[in-house]
């Protein structure tokens, strides 16, 4: 991995302020993922690695450290071709992300003991299962997990 100061020469015009949004990137599906903080190299690195890994977290805010370890907005839900999951890690921390069908069955990994900073993420689904297939209309569950705790909530998946 390039040092922080690598990555900022080629990513900053010398002398100037850079005429690039810094906190933007557009990812090889054309989707546009973001961290909240104006520069910050390690979230911008983070994502960076994260697209390259090809794993599904786009949005890290690291100005606010959350209190708990946990799902957050589901959204839109039911939803009927992608979904957003926002989730928040409130210490240093390998998490997964699943989705399980209403039998507990396995559908989907979409983060598997990836190491996370205290922040803020977002996740998305696009109701495919790891098979690579369309999963059908019903009731799924999301489980982020760190090991010790973890979070459910229920998803409709409405086509």
């Amino acid at each position: 991995m390039q040092d922080v100061n690598e990555i900022y020469r080629h990513y900053n015009i010398p002398g100037n302020q850079s005429p690039y949004p810094r906190d933007f990137i557009l990812d090889s599906n054309g989707i546009v993922r973001f961290a909240s903080t104006e520069y910050d190299p390690g979230a911008m690195i983070h994502i960076i690695e994260s697209l390259l890994d090809d794993t599904t977290v786009s949005t890290i805010d690291t100005k606010t450290i959350p209190k708990n370890f946990q799902l957050k907005q589901i959204f839109p839900n039911p939803f009927n071709s992608n979904v957003n999951i926002k989730f928040s890690v409130d210490k240093n921390k390998n998490v997964s992300l699943k989705i399980y069908n209403i039998n507990g069955n396995l559908i989907k990994t979409l983060i598997l003991n990836k190491s996370f900073s205290p922040g803020n993420y977002e996740s998305f689904w696009d109701g495919l299962g790891n098979n690579g297939k369309i999963q059908t209309s019903g009731i799924y569950i999301i489980q982020l997990s760190d090991g010790k705790s973890i979070d459910i909530k229920k998803l409709v998946l409405a086509k």
